[in-house]
């Protein structure tokens, strides 16, 4: 089946650069450097869903970067977020080639640039979104104590989700579920963020086409469930010091003056939002974006199903109790006589942040919702052999959008439990 995207292409049309630093015929020795675009030339973004792409720029001065739509054929189908630079239609797009032209402002100066938008067919259903499996075998108690599966009904012992599948090939990582090309040809440069993207942006290898990974991509090869240091999939050979990496998704709340992304722990495999001024790695992607969300609706009176998932969440006051960890386990599994319920994988939890809004999770929830008194308990237990080894699991925390590895007996968190559709 095939999935219809959008793609934005980028032409690169300098319409004006305006300094205002100095004045009169003569030079000035304090002029600054206009702002530049860093955006891909080649962006992709799912079709049903408003949002285009983020739009990138640098500025070497430092200087706040506004971004506004100051004209385009299209302009009046696109509003873009002046701080940000999320452009996204005004309603969904349909199959056609779109025009706006975006102009950034940053300490006096403008830079001007024409974009095209085309909507077209890719063979890559990325309206599906993938809950891959945390690779969990091995069933630990409580006491980190191993067990047979069936006595805990854990991760290990549904082991749900989609199996992982890849191809290398001249330094590329292919995700043949995804349809992602990740770099792999070297090990991975450290630099500040801004400097990351530019990275990324001017890489030729076997192509262009790069950027700097989302967060819901660089999550996609990471894996949590194995009882090993170090959580990103095997397949790639180069890896590179402490393991924290870049992406390009804004962390919340937004501050434009100081500005936080999302970046992943691949030693640990967290979640954590990290500092624009610091320097983490860089590892670069090329493809059409995953989604940022998924399609949620209320089917019952306790019940919500994301359709991009095909998973069953319950949503009653019940949600609301707090467990022991295998006490969690425990009312997932008694949940429902007729039904199959579980305690999410950690993969299938953190699949219920929700990016395009601004609670962070779907407004069909009303239990489910982000509290900062407690958080939700996955099925995964959390080992690497050195630093944790079977005494916690994975809980994730809606109001931080955070993952911690909680002691499975003195840690009370709450739980929603999980079905499949079919």
């Amino acid at each position: 089946m095939k999935t219809k995207f959008l793609s934005l292409i980028l032409a690169t049309s300098l319409v004006g650069v305006i300094g205002f630093n100095g004045c009169g015929g003569g030079g000035t020795d304090n002029a600054s450097s206009p702002p530049v675009f860093t955006t891909s030339n080649t962006v992709g973004a799912i079709t049903g869903s408003t949002t285009v792409a983020t739009i990138r720029a640098n500025d070497a001065d430092g200087d706040a970067i506004t971004f506004n739509i100051t004209g385009g054929n299209d302009a009046s189908l696109f509003q873009i977020d002046q701080n940000t630079g999320l452009l996204q239609f005004l309603d969904s797009a349909i199959e056609d080639t779109y025009q706006v032209e975006i102009t950034i402002s940053a300490g006096g100066d403008l830079v001007t640039q024409s974009f095209v938008v085309t909507v077209n067919d890719n063979s890559i259903n990325n309206s599906q979104r993938f809950v891959f499996q945390t690779e969990q075998v091995n069933s630990r108690d409580s006491g980190g104590v191993l067990v047979a599966k069936e006595d805990l009904f854990n991760d290990a012992f549904y082991e749900s989700g989609t199996n992982r599948s890849y191809t290398k090939s001249l330094g590329i990582v292919k995700d043949n579920i995804t349809g992602l090309e990740w770099q792999d040809n070297a090990q991975p440069l450290k630099d500040l963020h801004g400097n990351a993207e530019v990275v990324c942006a001017e890489l030729t290898l076997n192509g262009k086409g790069w950027r700097l990974p989302e967060v819901e991509e660089l999550n996609s090869i990471t894996v949590r469930g194995r009882e090993a240091a170090g959580t990103i999939s095997t397949v790639f050979e180069n890896l590179k010091g402490d393991n924290l990496y870049w992406t390009n998704t804004h962390a919340a709340p937004f501050n434009p003056a100081s500005p936080t992304f999302w970046g992943i722990d691949f030693f640990s495999g967290t979640v954590l939002s990290m500092a624009f001024n610091s320097e983490r790695y860089i590892r670069c992607v090329r493809g059409n974006p995953l989604p940022v969300s998924g399609d949620f609706e209320r089917i019952s009176a306790d019940e919500v199903l994301d359709k991009s998932t095909n998973l069953i969440w319950q949503d009653d006051i019940d949600v609301l109790r707090s467990f022991s960890w295998e006490d969690a386990l425990t009312q997932c599994r008694n949940k429902g006589k007729f039904v199959q319920w579980r305690t999410p994988t950690i993969e299938e939890l953190y699949s219920l942040i929700d990016r395009l809004s601004e609670e962070g999770i779907s407004s069909e929830f009303n239990f489910v919702v982000p509290d900062p008194t407690f958080r939700y308990w996955s099925s995964t237990t959390t080992y690497d052999g050195v630093i944790y080894t079977g005494f916690e699991a994975w809980s994730l925390d809606f109001v931080t959008q955070n993952m911690f590895a909680d002691s499975k007996t003195t840690v009370n968190n709450t739980v929603t439990c999980v079905r499949d559709a079919n």
